[in-house]
């Protein structure tokens, strides 16, 4: 109990004050507040009343005295006591600390703190590390999960064995790392790039219904079998060889062949009557092929087949009694004479054998661009029972044979034509000449020697009487339209005008289409392909009545504006993270709100860049600026009162540090 403080004196109106009355009473004040022994607002009679403010923005603990400080939350059931480790220069809690809903433990700064992120979820974040240590183990009672799609747990002091997570993957160890069992003699490991190593100092067994191994096996020891060796199933009907240092099957194709064969050679046979596979020699197959059973002869085989090419190995295929050798293809089948690196061809001999004539086939370049394959060459089918071909250096005559124009083609001054057709051949080509009758024959005619009126209804539509003036002159006059369907107009069919649309006209150079015109649009027929002007040579004026520009805007000279230059709509910015992130790829101008000691910064910053921030603040925290931004620390203390400011911004450099400038307005009203 504190000292009291007792009244002592009452006075009634008329009374005589003494000094000694005020003293008195004076010192009931003095004694009640003195710092020791004064009231202890404990709530108890004559002490004062309980404290419940503190109205001051700094409170003191403590006499200064080397020695703990206690706070005691006193209480009905439980009470609570923080303590203030003097020596040990930290806070002792006695009891437990419940933080409401997600606030946070907060350690160094806002980036590393322990949080409930939501209900049963405990969040413990570092800015760039968390380290725990333990003198025996960490131990986790449930699932450990790490969210990263590239996630490494490394093991060690240096981290020298790590297993990273590949996503979607699988896990993987790091260089020639081992996996290992029981102790350091049985192992896993990738021994060098592309080489996994299954090793045991005793023993390794696989145990499976089936074992399926890609790739050759190479064993350096024995391989013992408890069960049959079986091939697998998509080589059937290979052999297991053995050719001096390992085993490997071969179709029997796949074997040496010899040359010829000796009696005492051996043959594999399988014998039907049930002995399975057995050896046997030559002279028993010969000696069972001499019986009356076997074939002598091709003849006795009355359905011969193939099972191959027929090699003629130096001979021929010939007849007897004067019989015929026929070949009777089946159906709409046909004879084939086959080419291998030259035409296929037919050579018919001379009685003698001494001389021949070949039929060959024309060359694959010059059939590939036919149109029909096979090309077909018929035979005549009518007239004398014997006829002979006509070739180029033959001399027959030919009656009763029409050739048309537009069969003649090339030279043909080999040909036998009409006198008047002869008179045409000898007539020389000259340029702007053309050919006319006289009466008896045919003569060449130039225009100072024309003599024929082409008429006037063919005149007029040259704009000439005769065919001299008909050769149009380089400059036209009288021409006033040219009207037609798919019409092109150019030197080549690379560079030209072409009306190959209806209702739209097409330029072309370089042989691409550059620009077409249709109803209402004069465009370029390539997205951002075809410029307007050169640097060279640029148009004089440009009268639009709107422009819509999707990329940047070079301006090497003054812009004038009659109405307004309106941007678009300002981009807003809310703090992330503690960024207020102003992106400067995306707009010049921002709305940005901001609630806390947030970072202001810039990204994708282009030299020479400004623009606007309309900037409202609410709350007591005064934000930062971050590297690149150069700001008065005064405008920066202004911003950590609530209200609206308008920011403006100067880009001098992309890079160095205080690049941005920035200024900031007294707050609005």
């Amino acid at each position: 109990m504190g000292a009291n403080y007792t009244r002592q004196s009452t006075y009634t109106d008329g009374d005589t004050i003494s000094a000694a009355d005020t003293n008195d009473e004076f010192d009931q004040l003095l004694a009640a507040f003195a710092a020791n022994t004064g009231h202890t607002h404990d709530g108890t009679t004559g002490e004062g009343g309980p404290i419940t403010s503190l109205f001051t923005n700094a409170v003191t603990f403590g006499t200064g005295a080397d020695t703990d400080i206690s706070v005691t939350f006193d209480a009905n059931t439980n009470d609570g006591v923080i303590t203030w480790m003097e020596d040990e220069d930290y806070f002792q809690f006695s009891d437990d600390i419940l933080m409401n809903s997600t606030e946070k433990v907060q350690f160094g700064d806002t980036a590393s703190f322990i949080q409930q992120s939501s209900d049963g979820v405990l969040r413990i974040d570092g800015e760039a590390t968390i380290d725990l240590n333990a003198s025996t183990a960490v131990t986790v009672s449930n699932d450990l999960k790490l969210d990263s799609d590239a996630a490494v747990l490394g093991f060690g002091a240096d981290n020298d064995v790590t297993l990273t997570h590949v996503a979607d993957t699988a896990l993987l160890l790091n260089s020639s790392r081992q996996l290992q069992f029981g102790d350091s003699g049985t192992y896993i490991h990738q021994s060098a790039d592309g080489v996994l190593d299954l090793v045991s100092d005793t023993e390794i067994e696989i145990n499976a219904t089936t074992i399926d191994m890609n790739g050759a096996a190479e064993l350096s020891g024995n391989l013992t079998l408890g069960a049959q060796l079986r091939m697998p199933d998509n080589t059937a009907s290979k052999l297991l060889i053995a050719d001096g240092t390992s085993y490997e099957e071969k179709a029997l194709g796949d074997l040496s062949e010899i040359s010829t064969v000796a009696n005492d050679d051996v043959f594999l046979a399988v014998d039907t009557s049930g002995g399975g596979l057995k050896k046997i020699q030559r002279s028993t197959i010969v000696a069972g092929l001499a019986t009356s059973g076997a074939i002598a002869n091709v003849v006795e085989d009355s359905t011969p087949q193939l099972g191959g090419n027929l090699d003629m190995n130096g001979q021929d295929i010939v007849t007897t009694s004067n019989a015929n050798i026929e070949l009777a293809a089946n159906g709409t089948g046909h004879v084939v004479v086959k080419g291998n690196t030259n035409q296929g061809a037919i050579t018919f001999n001379c009685e003698n054998n001494s001389h021949g004539q070949k039929i060959i086939a024309a060359s694959h370049s010059a059939l590939s661009s036919s149109s029909g394959n096979p090309s077909t060459l018929t035979l005549p089918s009518t007239g004398d029972a014997s006829q002979e071909l006509v070739s180029t250096s033959a001399t027959q005559t030919l009656t009763n044979k029409s050739i048309v124009a537009t069969q003649l083609t090339g030279t043909i001054a080999n040909a036998r034509l009409d006198a008047q057709l002869q008179d045409v051949a000898g007539l020389a080509v000259t340029d702007g000449g053309f050919i006319v009758g006289d009466g008896s024959n045919f003569v060449l005619e130039t225009g100072s020697t024309a003599r024929a009126s082409i008429g006037a209804d063919n005149a007029s539509n040259i704009s000439s009487g005769t065919l001299a003036a008909a050769r149009m002159a380089a400059a036209q006059t009288a021409i006033t339209s040219v009207l037609a369907t798919d019409l092109k107009l150019g030197e080549d069919d690379q560079t030209k005008i072409d009306f190959e649309t209806a209702d739209e006209i097409h330029f072309y150079a370089a042989n691409a289409e550059q620009v077409f015109v249709s109803d209402g649009v004069f465009g370029p027929q390539t997205d951002s392909d075809v410029d307007l002007g050169t640097t060279g040579a640029r148009f004089k004026d440009a009268f639009v009545d709107s422009l819509t520009v999707t990329d940047d805007v070079t301006i090497s000279d003054d812009l004038t504006i009659g109405g307004r230059a309106v941007g678009p709509t300002p981009t807003a910015v809310s703090a992330s993270s503690n960024h207020l992130t102003h992106n400067l790829s995306l707009n010049n101008n921002f709305i940005t709100t901001c609630s806390a000691a947030d970072d202001i910064e810039f990204t994708s910053l282009a030299a020479g860049q400004s623009g606007n921030i309309m900037f409202i603040k609410s709350g007591t925290d005064q934000p930062t600026a971050s590297a690149e931004v150069a700001i008065n620390a005064d405008a920066l203390t202004r911003l950590a009162t609530a209200g609206t400011y308008h920011m403006t911004y100067f880009v001098k450099a992309t890079s160095g540090g205080n690049h941005v400038l920035v200024s900031v307005s007294g707050a609005l009203t």
